[in-house]
């Protein structure tokens, strides 16, 4: 119960947070910056996209081949791919991603599937938390907080 109302909280916190800088900088501004990226720039981004879940995706096969062998890297991208569309149309978040990627990788072990799904979201996680931390530790020395909000900050990322 209390992670899930910490996790209501958070996307609260995320949408008012958003909320808060679209009303800031305003729909017109940000409708002209999207319109002024060029053809180009909207192209190297979306490479650089489909390289992160590339990359994201040969994680997952080092991983699954020092259990069980060789699998094929398309495969797993396309498990991969399916996850994420369950995930982002539904509401299980990160659970509901997980589970399809499991199933979606025809191997005779289920439970090695499972366990290489497990170790490739607990580096994702232990990732995540370095750089939440290094990034706490710039902003505290790159951008001049007041000591309240500091505390504030510091105990919103700690209930996380």
């Amino acid at each position: 119960m209390k992670q899930k109302l910490t996790r209501a909280a958070m996307i609260l916190t995320g949408i008012l947070l958003f909320a808060f800088f679209f009303y800031q900088i305003g729909p017109q501004q940000i409708w002209k910056n999207i319109k002024e990226i060029s053809i180009v720039n909207f192209l190297i981004l979306f490479f650089l996209r489909v390289l992160y879940w590339v990359l994201r995706t040969i994680n997952w096969k080092v991983i699954l081949d020092e259990y069980e062998g060789r699998v094929s890297l398309l495969h797993l991208f396309n498990a991969r791919m399916v996850g994420h569309a369950v995930s982002q149309l539904t509401l299980t978040a990160q659970v509901g991603s997980e589970a399809t990627r499991i199933f979606m990788v025809n191997r005779s072990n289920r439970k090695v599937c499972v366990a290489s799904v497990v170790v490739d979201k607990t580096i994702e996680f232990i990732a995540a938390i370095v750089f939440t931390i290094i990034g706490i530790i710039i902003i505290f020395y790159r951008i001049p907080l007041p000591g309240r909000v500091k505390t504030i900050f510091i105990g919103g990322v700690t209930l996380c």
